[in-house]
């Protein structure tokens, strides 16, 4: 048990001896990769022909659409770098304060690197979920298609017709991905500031889910502004 413990702690230093611009450079290619198989066979023209074929007269129409949604892909791809980087900035500025807030020295610029470095495990989820989705592992519909999280958290435990949106989103927010993403930041967090292990996990776990929280309400209440 000693030994495998080694051996993973052996990898993951070696992993987090990249730089910042490294991890920034694998995390936006894992993204490119998931996004382009999204586009390209998720959202193929077969899904575009299903889903309007009941609002337009003819094929021609269709194509029309279907040319309309597709010029759109390249915004996708301008906007991973500026995901992948507000992303680092958030969770790294909640992990900072409350490292520090608890009395544990991390330096923000620390702080930054460790979250660049453990956040591939998002763009990883993104690929894993269309490839799933894609082989019809996972069922979706148009409005889940794009539906990362639910379908692999606490959620699906629950009739989600009765619980009001904001619980929604809290709930959706505690699932595998974020669970793996909490014990791989904790790992980092414990070798580079030597603390033990488990008390990592636990400060990881307080800071991570009260930000988590927050910007689960904060989404909620700005996207019903922005409705109404």
């Amino acid at each position: 048990m000693n030994t495998l413990r080694n051996r993973i702690m052996g990898i993951l230093k070696r992993y987090l001896k990249f730089n910042f611009l490294t991890f920034f450079c694998i995390n936006a290619a894992i993204y490119i990769v998931a996004l382009y198989v999204e586009l390209n066979y998720l959202y193929s023209k077969s899904y575009y022909f299903e889903l309007f074929a009941d609002k337009f007269n003819s094929q021609k129409e269709l194509l029309k659409e279907f040319a309309a949604q597709k010029s759109m892909d390249i915004y996708n791809y301008l906007w991973i770098p500026i995901h992948v980087l507000l992303s680092c900035f958030l969770i790294g500025i909640c992990i900072f304060l409350g490292f520090n807030i608890m009395n544990i020295r991390l330096r923000f610029r620390a702080s930054l690197k460790l979250i660049m470095a453990c956040t591939i495990i998002f763009p990883i989820n993104y690929l894993i979920t269309v490839i799933l989705k894609i082989s019809h592992i996972i069922p979706f519909n148009e409005y889940d298609i794009d539906d990362e999280y639910t379908y692999q958290s606490i959620v699906t435990l629950f009739d989600i017709s009765k619980i009001p949106v904001w619980e929604y989103a809290i709930l959706r927010q505690i699932n595998i991905t974020e669970l793996l993403f909490i014990l791989f930041l904790s790992s980092a967090l414990s070798n580079k500031i030597h603390i033990n292990f488990l008390k990592g996990i636990l400060n990881t776990t307080i800071t991570y889910t009260i930000g988590l929280t927050i910007y689960g309400i904060v989404s909620v209440f700005t996207g019903y502004i922005l409705i109404n």
